[in-house]
């Protein structure tokens, strides 16, 4: 026998499930953009989800990074170079066919097989050169694959092997040092800023190919304990000059708070602190122009959304370049004008009726046609428990995670008033 209370514990599961099911499909809205390709700087920041939370912090939580095949620790440019490597990125962005960014990490270990104090300058020149020759060929594969591809080269911050030699007990940087010839501090910096002036070389002659200096962010941003503040040293220089070069002070290592590890300190790897910044200037200087593009963005109401406000006031992110803007809105594409603000009114709509919109961007380079978006407004009537209104959508991070909760509460809700009082419209 079933009863009113079967049902309706039916109805509840139903209407939760359909929730769960609304939020996997929001999760899965994410566009791969970026591949981290590389060693275990790029291993690290794919496997702490880094790159992710600098996107998502940045209001790009529809973007999504990829890398389990391609960020690999302790892997080299030689590695990378090789003809059957090289089809395994391939492969990758034939399986991830939106990717049009591949963020490249390589060169450090290179770097740490090869380098040690007693080389003369022409050994030096030679490892730096043939490191830079298979960078090259792994930059030219990648932007081979298709035109629209586009290649950052994302150099390292300083080491640590002051704090951590000194550890006892931690034999791991005790042994590269030694095998590097026991370096001062200065002269590993001043060899491996080097090696980025060959990288930087790579980016400066490829279209295509950007490289970001990173030389000196944590000293910038966290100081160095003891003998200088947070931003008392010269941030690391950036496109198209890169001056300073490098930044930072070339005497100490990063903070010790900056590298991984806790009770020892690793030398090689910063803390996912530490990356975080190193990617925020990925993000500034060009993630952020390339994932924009010029194309109008980030539209409120969002497109799709329900349940709108009848006095609504659009609104969107412009496109890179943008002077002003074109709108085309309402229940068909009408041109409404041109403005510079990134907001209309379309004054008093319709109950229960779907408006079209458009926004064309315009620059020094043209026109450039947007996406077509959509909303609809609310029901004339004010009892119904209908979707959420999406004037104001949620974003980032925490707007996926919060998402479930409250579609399990508005199912939930639509049960028990259904449950407790009778629909008087």
């Amino acid at each position: 026998m079933t009863g009113k209370g079967f049902w309706s514990k039916v109805l509840l599961v139903s209407l939760v499930l359909l929730a769960l099911l609304a939020a996997t499909g929001q999760a899965s809205a994410q566009t791969p953009r970026i591949l981290l390709l590389g060693d275990s700087w790029a291993n690290q920041i794919w496997d702490n989800g880094i790159l992710q939370s600098v996107l998502n912090n940045n209001g790009f939580s529809g973007v999504s990074t990829k890398g389990a095949n391609t960020a690999i620790g302790g892997t080299t440019a030689s590695w990378w170079a090789a003809s059957a490597n090289l089809q395994v990125i391939t492969s990758e962005l034939n399986a991830y066919p939106t990717i049009d960014i591949v963020h490249i990490s390589l060169g450090g270990n290179d770097f740490l097989a090869g380098w040690n104090t007693g080389l003369n300058q022409a050994q030096e020149a030679s490892l730096f050169a043939g490191i830079q020759s298979n960078l090259q060929t792994v930059v030219n594969h990648v932007l081979a694959h298709n035109a629209n591809m586009k290649v950052v080269i994302c150099d390292y911050d300083y080491l640590n092997f002051v704090e951590s030699v000194m550890q006892s007990g931690n034999t791991q940087a005790q042994l590269l040092w030694a095998n590097m010839g026991q370096p001062s501090q200065r002269r590993l910096n001043e060899a491996l800023t080097d090696l980025g002036l060959y990288k930087l070389s790579i980016a400066q002659n490829t279209n295509r190919c950007e490289y970001v200096q990173n030389w000196g962010t944590n000293h910038y941003r966290y100081g160095y304990p003891g003998y200088f503040g947070t931003g008392l040293t010269p941030y690391p220089g950036q496109y198209p000059n890169f001056n300073p070069y490098p930044g930072g002070n070339l005497d100490f290592p990063s903070h010790p708070n900056m590298m991984r590890g806790s009770s020892l300190i690793d030398p090689i790897h910063l803390s996912n602190t530490g990356y975080y910044w190193i990617l925020e200037n990925c993000f500034a200087l060009w993630y952020y122009q390339w994932l924009v593009g010029p194309k109008a963005h980030n539209p409120s109401p969002s497109h799709g959304a329900t349940g709108v406000s009848i006095t609504p006031t659009l609104s969107w992110s412009a496109g890179i370049g943008a002077t002003s803007h074109n709108v085309y809105f309402g229940t068909t594409l009408i041109y409404r004008g041109n403005q510079t603000a990134t907001t209309y009114n379309p004054g008093t709509l319709s109950y229960s009726t779907t408006y079209y919109w458009r926004i064309d961007e315009i620059s020094n380079n043209g026109t450039t046609t947007g996406d077509v978006w959509s909303f609809t407004t609310r029901s004339s009537g004010g009892c119904s428990v209908g979707p959420i209104a999406a004037d104001q959508p949620l974003s980032g991070s925490f707007g996926i995670a919060i998402l479930p909760m409250l579609l399990a509460l508005l199912a939930l809700g639509a049960w028990w008033g259904a449950a407790r009082r009778k629909a008087t419209c």
